[in-house]
């Protein structure tokens, strides 16, 4: 399908609406007749239509008969004649003059022309000199014949009354709404065709806004990058990160070569180089704005709608980097003429930051009906949230600039090995204004951190944000750098802030509520296409709107039950209908848990207290159970993810997704890094030189002596043993070690060897009595008697293999049993 050929089915679908509006005009004529039916007369209007609905209610409801009508109605009126008459004989009444008190002669003259009329067009409808005209007729006839075979001739009438009485005021009140019905149902009938004649599903295009379900967050991916090829077909692809693989490829032709740049009130703002549009994809309906004068493409320009574009006052904003000035256009649709407005601001910036240099206004966004922004220094500088104070008058629009609050100093945590950068955005939803700031690292792009704030406009102080429920975040970094906010989307997919990386292919998905960050490589049917642009959609659609709606309140109630305390989260899940497992003897119930290790045995505790009683608490510094324990692990090994920010550990089972919250003491809660677990002990790193060891399991806790700042670390036995050895390795190519039970101090060795190049050695493991670590990143080496001040270091023990990545590649080893894995890593997202 070609883009002309739909371009020209949608003015056909306009022109055919148009004509039939003209058809209808026509047909009512005008005077008195349109001005009832169209409903301009309100009274007269409404007094016939509930006569007509009397009279039907006589014949029909109360089953009064014709003749019964008419003679009583004579009567009733003769009587009302006769008192009259009778009245005026005895008062000053004038009498009525019967001979005017009759119908004129040119009611039955117009009656005459217009039955001789339909008698003329039957004949010549009959006589078939127009087939077409024939034919429609009978039909027209037949269909009615089987109608009324179904109806009484009074309810026929009557339905017939109503749809002329009801039906032009309505199509007059909502004539946007029902043309854009009826041609979206024309082009349905079209698509309906086209695939009832063979087109395939994969080639299929939809001509207009797919049916979106409202459960989840949808995204759209437009290729816009390759215009100047021959063989170029514009489309976009709307999909949702639930299930990537449904999709709908479109070619709307309000989209085509069109960017979405933003979303406010259910308008998307759309740009074309120097165009931008307006354009609801509800109605929809599309505001061409003039173009601009500007040299800037439109990619360096944000923008904002303060309102939406049937307000008087709404007025689409736009700022850059480049200059600072705003340029907004007014969007009162009684003005003839819309024109752009340039202003500079850089005045009114400098009076409030007290700095000399050109300052910018970014970001911008709306929020509870006011306008906000971002002071910046340059693409990756904030300092504070600024108000734009827009006040429209009748000849001119008046913008000023007020501080409204300062940006909070977050810094990144200080493990980062390389020099970072910051990406900030703020967003507002209805009456909710966010702050989100990105954290990632310079050299290889990778997103290292995300902080998500929201602004208490009470008491006007930054909150940082635990929780976001069904709520969800998009920040698209590989185009224009704008996000996106999703308010209610099915519970299990929000509380996430999804930022798509500057290539385009890598998402970084940020939990909130556990502050982790996953990655996952974008849907194969985005990546494959020649796709540069992407976007979240705000917009509500209606289709399923009441349902999803009625889930979304039922799940927040769930929610609000469920969710009460860290500690009892993992309480959450358990059911109130009890199994017939509660049935076997509590001493049978005992036994089967003397075999339940782990997160199993603590579900089976919190299920009720016939289960608590039935499996005591273990002490876990039984050395059975902890061997039990060990065996258990190496099944089902667990992921551990430590969260400073909350003071838990999370324990996730990969098999089932099952988890168990671990409270970290008081005392180790500024141990913000894992270096190694083993032998159900954790290896936690303090700022810069404290080391100590925690079990989760028995909340043991014991420090090391101060150590300089290590980049890896390993240990060889329990802590609690007499032979554990630590050792650790710094970025200068110096070899720690530490007896626990032995010394009060760390032992330092220089490892150099001569030559010019240094030397890094990372990733220890104890293998036997001898220590394997990686040199330079790449090399295995090991120590023989590391503990011993003549310890011997061998190189090339084995030639690694190549990697078959086509980046560079990372290397690592791993101990697992009595075996050393080594492990080779790519860049993300690309393999052979």
């Amino acid at each position: 399908m070609s883009i002309s050929s739909d371009s020209e089915s949608v003015d056909n679908t306009k022109q055919d609406m148009a004509t039939f509006k003209q058809y209808m005009h026509s047909f009512i004529g005008k005077g008195q007749v349109s001005d009832v039916l169209l409903w301009r007369n309100t009274r007269l209007s409404a007094s016939i239509l509930l006569g007509a609905t009397a009279l039907w209610s006589l014949f029909e409801v109360y089953e009064y008969n014709f003749i019964s009508l008419i003679c009583h109605t004579c009567i009733f009126t003769m009587l009302i004649i006769y008192i009259t008459y009778t009245m005026a004989k005895y008062t000053q009444w004038d009498l009525p003059d019967f001979e005017e008190i009759t119908i004129p002669e040119s009611t039955f003259k117009w009656l005459y022309r217009k039955t001789n009329k339909l008698l003329l067009n039957f004949y010549y409808t009959s006589s078939g000199e127009d087939f077409t005209r024939f034919f429609l007729t009978l039909a027209s006839l037949w269909i009615m014949s089987v109608i009324g075979s179904h109806f009484s001739s009074l309810n026929l009438v009557y339905l017939c009354f109503l749809i002329v009485e009801t039906l032009p005021a309505l199509y007059e009140r909502y004539e946007n709404e029902v043309n854009y019905l009826v041609s979206k149902g024309i082009r349905d009938a079209k698509i309906l065709f086209e695939q009832l004649n063979g087109t395939e599903e994969e080639d299929f295009m939809w001509r207009y806004v797919p049916p979106l379900s409202t459960k989840y967050p949808w995204f759209v991916a437009q290729n816009l990058k390759a215009k100047e090829d021959d063989d170029y077909i514009d489309y976009q692809i709307f999909f949702t990160l639930h299930k990537p693989e449904f999709h709908y490829r479109c070619q709307i032709p309000e989209l085509l070569g069109r960017q979405i740049r933003a979303c406010f009130h259910g308008w998307i703002i759309l740009s074309n180089h120097r165009m931008w549009f307006l354009w609801n994809p509800v109605t929809p309906k599309l505001i061409r704005l003039p173009p601009l004068t500007s040299t800037l493409e439109d990619e360096d320009y944000g923008c904002c709608l303060s309102s939406p574009p049937d307000d008087p006052s709404s007025i689409l904003l736009l700022t850059t980097y480049e200059k600072p000035t705003i340029t907004f256009c007014r969007l009162d649709c009684k003005r003839k003429k819309l024109k752009w407005t340039e202003m500079s601001y850089a005045k009114q910036l400098r009076s409030i930051t007290r700095e000399e240099e050109d300052c910018f206004l970014n970001n911008l966004t709306c929020c509870d009906g006011k306008v906000y922004a971002l002071h910046t220094q340059g693409l990756e500088c904030a300092d504070f949230v600024i108000e734009v104070q827009i006040v429209v008058k009748e000849k001119e629009v008046v913008i000023s600039l007020l501080p409204l609050l300062k940006i909070p100093v977050i810094v990144l945590n200080w493990f980062s090995k390389r020099s970072s950068g910051t990406y900030y955005f703020i967003k507002g939803y209805g009456g909710e204004l966010f702050y989100v700031q990105v954290f990632y690292e310079v050299d290889t792009l990778e997103i290292l951190s995300v902080d998500l704030l929201k602004l208490d406009m009470t008491r006007m102080t930054w909150e940082e944000i635990e929780d976001l429920k069904d709520a969800v975040f998009f920040v698209e970094l590989a185009s224009d750098c704008s996000i996106f906010y999703c308010p209610g989307t099915a519970t299990k997919l929000g509380g996430y802030v999804h930022i798509l990386d500057e290539t385009g292919k890598i998402l970084y998905s940020y939990n909130v509520k556990d502050k982790t960050i996953s990655r996952s490589l974008m849907a194969s049917l985005v990546r494959s296409n020649d796709v540069s642009s992407w976007a979240m959609l705000e917009c509500r659609f209606e289709d399923g709107h009441d349902d999803s709606k009625q889930k979304e309140n039922e799940q927040n109630e769930e929610m609000v039950v469920k969710v009460v305390t860290v500690d009892d989260e993992y309480i959450s899940n358990s059911t109130s209908e009890e199994s017939h497992l509660l049935n076997i003897p509590l001493h049978m119930l005992g036994k089967i848990m003397e075999f339940c290790v782990g997160v199993e045995y603590m579900k089976f505790r919190a299920t009720c207290k016939r289960c608590l009683l039935a499996s005591p608490p273990i002490q876990w510094s039984n050395k059975t159970l902890v061997r039990r324990l060990q065996a258990y692990s190496l099944l089902s090994p667990w992921l551990m993810v430590l969260n400073i920010h909350r003071g838990i550990i999370t324990l996730t089972d990969p098999f089932f997704g099952d988890k168990y919250y671990i409270r970290i003491p008081k005392e180790i809660i500024d141990y913000s890094r894992i270096f190694c677990s083993k032998y159900g002990w954790l290896a936690m790193y303090k700022h810069y030189n404290t080391l100590a060891f925690f079990n989760p399991f028995t909340s043991d806790i014991i420090k090391l002596p101060p150590v300089s700042p290590l980049e890896s670390c390993c240990f060889s036995t329990p802590p609690t043993s007499k032979d554990c050895i630590v050792v650790g390795f710094t970025k200068n190519a110096q070899y720690h070690i530490h007896l626990v039970a032995l010394e009060p101090f760390w032992r330092r060795l220089d490892l150099t060897f001569g030559g010019d190049d240094p030397y890094s050695f990372r990733f220890p493991a104890f293998h036997d009595q001898d220590l394997y670590a990686l040199c330079n990143e790449k090399e295995l080496v090991v120590f023989r008697k590391p503990v011993e001040v003549d310890y011997t270091l061998e190189h090339g023990i084995v030639k690694p293999p190549t990697s078959r990545c086509g980046s560079l590649a990372r290397y690592l080893i791993a101990k697992c049993d009595q075996h050393l894995f080594l492990v080779i890593l790519g860049k993300f997202g690309e393999s052979d």
